[in-house]
């Protein structure tokens, strides 16, 4: 699993020249697939021993029902506060709402975003963490300008 600090430097390596608002947005695209792929079983193609038979009477878990209007009963107006962001389901705060959190309600950050009224780019952390966040993408991309014009340029990438 690529941890979100280890795909944030990721995305400034590959794109170093570009403003922080670019990358945010690569990010978030980024974590949105990264999410998918967590939650989309994988086939394996190893040649590994087959897995044991699971036994018929084990009931299948039930399905994630999905995410509509009638279950939002936060306001979505107050929910990103400079601290915290509420869930608009369950209510509950957290700095950063998540993919798996949101997928616990049967919900994409792009669907949450979409019945929440929410610009499809805004991001869906407290408004600190997120400055918090865009400083830390710029102050990366100048120390890799600084070592560039140290290096003469002659760093690969």
């Amino acid at each position: 699993m690529i941890v979100d600090s280890d795909l944030l430097r990721m995305l400034m390596e590959k794109y170093p020249t570009h403003d922080p608002a670019f990358i945010m947005g690569e990010f978030s695209t980024y974590k949105k697939l990264l999410a998918e792929l967590e939650t989309t079983p994988q086939e394996c193609t190893c040649a590994a021993e087959p897995a044991p038979a699971v036994e018929e009477s084990e009931p299948a878990p039930a399905p994630v029902k999905k995410l509509t209007k009638r279950q939002i009963k936060g306001d979505p107006a107050a929910a990103i506060t400079q601290t915290a962001i509420t869930c608009c389901v369950c209510g509950k705060e957290f700095k950063r709402l998540s993919a798996a959190h949101l997928a616990t309600h049967g919900a994409t950050p792009e669907e949450y975003r979409r019945l929440c009224g929410y610009d499809p780019s805004t991001p869906l952390m407290s408004k600190i963490m997120y400055q918090r966040l865009m400083n830390a993408v710029q102050k990366a991309q100048s120390a890799r300008v600084r070592k560039r014009a140290m290096t003469g340029g002659t760093e690969e990438l």
